[in-house]
């Protein structure tokens, strides 16, 4: 369904808006002023307003308000969001399913996540279990390359 949604844009001299609709011209999300609405990847959009971010779902829903630092699009079923200088991950419901506790997440591909703790990186699982301890000074999942320190 993503495929049958159009982004529209209006421009004013003071601020501009967004919104989605389907291809008959019903609304799936309201104009919204000064938003930012990305593409859908995995039936979910990041949307920014105020350097804030959030989703919403194919049906124009919000599963998380826009009020984050930062957030990364959805892979794999969850997206990397930033909130309080702390990284963790949602799913497409909008629940936490690992803590915002980390300095970084990375990337991730099939179940190793590369976390960043007390300044050293390590890999969890998407039940936020350590699967690699916190010992590296770089680490990426998706090439399952690891440094070791010093």
């Amino acid at each position: 369904m993503a495929n049958d949604l159009i982004l529209v844009k209006n421009y004013h001299k003071n601020y501009s808006q967004q919104g989605i609709m389907d291809l008959n011209g019903n609304w799936i999300l309201q104009l919204l002023d000064n938003v930012t609405i990305y593409g859908f990847q995995e039936d979910m959009s990041r949307i920014s307003k105020n350097r804030k971010y959030g989703f919403i779902n194919k049906e124009g829903k919000f599963v998380l308000p826009i009020e984050y630092s930062w957030a990364w699009n959805y892979s794999n079923g969850l997206a990397r969001v930033e909130t309080g200088n702390k990284w963790g991950a949602v799913n497409k419901e909008g629940e936490w399913v690992i803590p915002a506790i980390y300095q970084n997440i990375r990337s991730y591909e099939g179940d190793l996540i590369a976390a960043k703790k007390d300044n050293k990186w390590g890999f969890i699982n998407h039940k936020n279990e350590v699967v690699l301890p916190f010992k590296w000074d770089d680490a990426q999942s998706s090439f399952c390359i690891i440094s070791e320190p010093g």
